[in-house]
């Protein structure tokens, strides 16, 4: 089963040490992004044999592998990352700019955009 984009960052995040509060859910959509999860993945599994990890796995794997000076950098610098985390989401950039073409591509139905949201 598939993963929102959104629950995959609240699961990565808080072990590179930012948390998924951080970001507003206007920067998320509701439709169009598969995180990587396809219905016919099963094909090309019985090809490459590539799924070797479940969620879980690669969180322990990330925790591991994540130096504890690289979480205490990323959280010094958090409202940077962010911020340029922000200014790259595509469906909030959509929203900002009213490009209505590609929010209906993003949303089931458009959230309303928080005034405090358009500082990014």
């Amino acid at each position: 089963m598939g993963i929102s984009y959104r629950d995959f960052l609240g699961r990565i995040l808080p072990v590179a040490g930012l948390d998924i509060g951080d970001f507003p859910p206007e920067a998320f959509v509701t439709r169009n992004f598969h995180c990587g999860f396809y219905s016919d993945s099963d094909i090309l599994e019985g090809i490459l044999h590539f799924q070797r990890d479940s969620m879980d796995s690669y969180l322990e794997w990330i925790n591991n592998n994540f130096p504890a000076w690289r979480r205490i950098v990323v959280r010094m610098g958090s409202q940077r990352v962010v911020r340029y985390m922000l200014k790259h989401s595509e469906p909030l950039i959509a929203l900002l700019n009213g490009d209505e073409s590609m929010i209906r591509h993003y949303f089931h139905r458009p959230p309303a955009l928080n005034p405090a949201h358009s500082g990014w």
